[in-house]
C-alpha cells in the first residue's frame, strides 16, 4: 500500500525530532531542512507522485525544490551512513501495516 504524503511527513517529523509545522513552514535551519528534504525524497521514492504534487503538499513550493531537495538526499545517503539509516527506518515504519505501526 502506497503510503499518503501527509503520513510520509508524519512519520519524518517523529523521526527526526522536528515538527510537522516547521517542515511545513517556510525555516531554514539545518534540522528543518534535513527533515523536510527526506519527507520529500521519501514522498517522491514512495508514491511516485509528481514533483508539483509534491511540492504543494508541503505549503505551496516550487517544484524545483523538490527536485533539489530529492537530488540532495540521494547523493548523501551514499555518503553518510546514518543518512541511509535513518531514511531506511523511515520508509520501513511506512510500510508496516498500521495496526503494527
Amino acid at each position: 500500500m502506497t503510503p499518503r504524503i501527509d503520513t510520509i511527513m508524519r512519520f519524518t517529523a517523529a523521526a527526526t525530532g522536528v515538527g510537522m509545522n516547521a517542515i511545513l513552514s517556510p525555516r531554514r535551519d539545518a534540522p528543518t531542512v534535513r527533515a523536510r528534504w527526506i519527507a520529500m525524497y521519501l514522498a517522491r521514492e514512495m508514491t511516485h507522485r509528481s514533483f508539483p504534487a509534491i511540492a504543494r503538499s508541503f505549503g505551496d513550493r516550487d517544484h524545483t525544490s523538490v527536485m533539489h531537495a530529492c537530488r540532495q538526499i540521494a547523493a548523501r545517503i551514499g555518503q553518510y551512513p546514518e543518512l541511509a539509516e535513518l531514511v531506511e527506518s523511515i520508509r520501513t515504519g511506512l510500510q508496516l501495516p498500521a495496526e503494527a505501526a
